[in-house]
């Protein structure tokens, strides 16, 4: 992942990580811990607009969120600055539940757009939305394998407004 945001973070790509413990217990540790692991991997927290950071502070959706709803394509203001360890291009967000009855918001607009894939492991779906908000969904892909795809999606011009 680090590889990918330091070659494609300056032409576009952004990436938001989101921890889950619904696979084998995998992220089963406080978001303090989380947060500390993902230092050790490279990823450090960065200041964002609204004056927290994204592991100090993680980004949840309001209780009131209705989640059985076809939830909109989340605001770009939701989404915090990322990690200056990974070229600025990382961020990471509170543990979520990506399947089930609490399935957060963004996930389940991102599998209402790519019903085709699942969500079976951590790490075992990958999602890229492009400039203009188009949604493509990569099941049992791999960072590296997505490296074509992200190269044409960073090589696109922006939408005109």
């Amino acid at each position: 992942m680090t590889t990918l945001g330091a070659s494609h973070g300056p032409r576009g790509l952004r990436i938001i990580g989101f921890p889950c413990n619904q696979f084998l217990g995998q992220e089963s540790k406080s978001h303090a811990d989380i947060k500390a692991f993902a230092g050790r991997k490279g990823f450090s927290h960065s200041p964002s607009r609204r004056g927290s950071n994204a592991f100090s502070e993680p980004v949840s959706p309001k209780a009131d969120d209705d989640v059985g709803s076809a939830p909109e394509p989340p605001a770009s203001s939701a989404v915090v600055p990322a990690s200056p360890a990974s070229g600025g291009y990382f961020s990471l967000m509170e543990k979520v539940n990506v399947n089930g009855a609490q399935t957060h918001p963004v996930f389940l607009f991102l599998k209402q757009s790519c019903p085709d894939v699942a969500i079976r492991w951590n790490f075992g779906a990958y999602f890229l939305i492009s400039r203009d908000g188009q949604v493509e969904g990569f099941g049992g892909a791999t960072p590296a394998s997505l490296t074509e795809r992200v190269d044409a999606l960073c090589s696109a011009p922006p939408p005109s407004s």
